[in-house]
């Protein structure tokens, strides 16, 4: 298993990026590995790749957390998207346009309150774990 996982290693990188505005033809770097003459094989690049990204107990909580925002946002959305429709469909294009425009004064203006507040509160906490009560009010 070792041994396996030091050839991973011992892959070569991957082609340099160079800029598009070189007026210089770029070198095609070799893709083959510095033992053999023979182009590496697609399972081989995929090993490589798996031998980087590890998927981890981490990697693990983080997707436990995203998926299940992520799946609200899209609702939201969604339902959002359906109000709009359902206003435009029976109260008109200008109820639509009201709706729209009132939205988005309330959105605004929420976001930038709620930025406030989450500005607030991780300061608020660090000064207060550190200890500096006059700085948390």
């Amino acid at each position: 298993k070792m041994d396996e996982e030091e050839s991973l290693h011992s892959l070569p990188p991957p082609p340099a990026i160079t800029s598009p505005l070189s007026t210089k033809t770029p070198a095609i770097a070799s893709t083959s590995s510095p033992s053999s003459s023979t182009p590496l094989s697609y399972l081989q690049h995929m090993k490589y790749v798996k031998s980087i990204v590890r998927y981890d107990y981490e990697t693990f909580r983080i997707l436990q957390l995203a998926v299940p925002f992520t799946v609200s946002a899209m609702v939201e959305t969604i339902g959002e998207l359906v109000i709009l429709a359902l206003i435009a469909q029976y109260l008109g294009t200008d109820a639509m346009i009201a709706y729209t425009m009132t939205d988005v004064a309330v959105g605004v203006t929420s976001e930038f309150m709620k930025g406030w507040v989450e500005a607030i509160s991780s300061l608020g906490s660090m000064a207060f774990g550190a200890g500096n009560y006059e700085l948390v009010g």
